[in-house]
């Protein structure tokens, strides 16, 4: 079941890249690179993400962006938090060079945690049979999809910087498990809680704030 939404992304990726690279008879099209301000500032996973968007017509736009998760505040015992950010999109723009859009986003995140504590070996129902201190690694995996809905506008007479304001919401599932480990069990999260032994679908709400430079 995994490998489906695995493919999804892949074949958007590629659509995005296929429109990227057009020969001239679209190189009236704009195309802009754009960097979101609020991973920096996110409360959960900090994040340096930056994308491409490129008109194909008046009304319409595919874009992608990817992301660097360099901290999470998930685990307080983490040594280290490292992870990717993957979100492809098509945006609707229902006037004719308007600065409205509407946005559906899919999603994947990816999140590896290397954590120095007890944890639970020979675990029958969560219950271990004994406590080992060590160093081990868990990863954090999530797929869904977005619908968001914001404006842009141009911060200079040459219309070459932009800022984009949007906001939305979402639906994600996540996995989360200990990655190459035997029979154990870890329940001291220490941060925000995180049961690495539970897979589950949450609501997402959504807010960007991204600064764009249009390349032509």
């Amino acid at each position: 079941m995994r490998k489906r939404p695995s493919l999804l992304f892949v074949l958007v990726i590629c659509s995005v890249i296929s429109f990227a690279q057009e020969k001239k008879e679209h190189s009236d099209r704009s195309l802009y690179l754009r960097f979101n301000f609020l991973g920096m500032v996110d409360p959960f996973d900090f994040n340096f993400t930056m994308g491409v968007e490129r008109l194909f017509t008046k009304h319409a736009s595919l874009a992608l962006d990817l992301g660097w998760i360099f901290h999470s505040e998930y685990f307080s015992q983490s040594k280290r938090a490292n992870g990717i950010l993957v979100r492809p999109s098509i945006r609707l723009y229902p006037r004719e060079n308007g600065r409205g859009f509407v946005e559906m986003e899919l999603h994947y995140k990816s999140v590896m945690y290397k954590i120095e504590d007890w944890v639970g070996r020979d675990c029958v129902n969560n219950v271990p049979a004994y406590d080992e201190f060590t160093i081990f690694r868990i990863r954090k995996q999530s797929y869904g999809f977005h619908l968001r809905g914001g404006v842009k506008g141009a911060l200079d007479q040459e219309k070459r910087f932009w800022l984009e304001l949007s906001s939305g919401i979402g639906l994600r599932w996540k996995t989360q498990g200990f990655f190459r480990e035997g029979n154990s069990c870890y329940n001291r999260s220490g941060g925000i809680f995180l049961d690495p032994n539970v897979n589950s679908v949450a609501p997402a709400f959504l807010m960007n704030l991204k600064l764009l430079y249009r390349i032509h």
